[in-house]
């Protein structure tokens, strides 16, 4: 797989192949530096805040089309819909979020900008490449879903 310039063909292709957690595991270990220990927990808090913003939005949105509608009782698929869909949208926005963070942050960058250069490992504009084509897709379908379900 091209490292530095992943397609969403190659990314489904690498996953499909068999021994992709090993593999997974091996990369991750390998480039991982002490800056994770920070920005990961900030790319987590970061997917829960887009969550909970698109999820709002999307709340919003059906009280305005479902004037005097209550969300009471079992969970409807509108429901689930409006909750679920978000959170497959916020998955790479918050990491992308987070490496852009991290990016800016010169220490950080020093030191992923040298784990990157050991063969075969993506750099972080490698990795920002391969998260924003997977929010091309997760992002319109995630919050088509919530759309859809506010409207119905």
């Amino acid at each position: 797989m091209d490292q530095e310039n992943p397609s969403l063909k190659e990314i489904a292709k690498e996953v499909a192949t068999p021994g992709y957690l090993d593999r997974a595991r091996v990369r991750s270990r390998a480039s991982k530096t002490t800056w994770d220990l920070l920005f990961m927990p900030i790319g987590y808090a970061m997917i829960g805040a887009y969550w909970y913003a698109f999820s709002a939005a999307a709340l919003w949105l059906h009280h305005v089309t479902h004037a005097g509608a209550t969300l009471d009782g079992k969970m409807s698929l509108a429901q689930g819909l409006m909750l679920l869909g978000p959170a497959f949208a916020a998955m790479p926005l918050g990491f992308v979020s987070s490496n852009v963070l991290q990016w800016l942050l010169p220490a950080a960058r020093r030191a992923h900008e040298a784990k990157s250069q050991e063969p075969g490992w993506v750099s972080i504009r490698g990795a920002q490449r391969g998260l924003l084509r997977i929010a091309l897709l997760l992002v319109p379908l995630g919050l088509g879903a919530a759309v859809i379900g506010a409207v119905i």
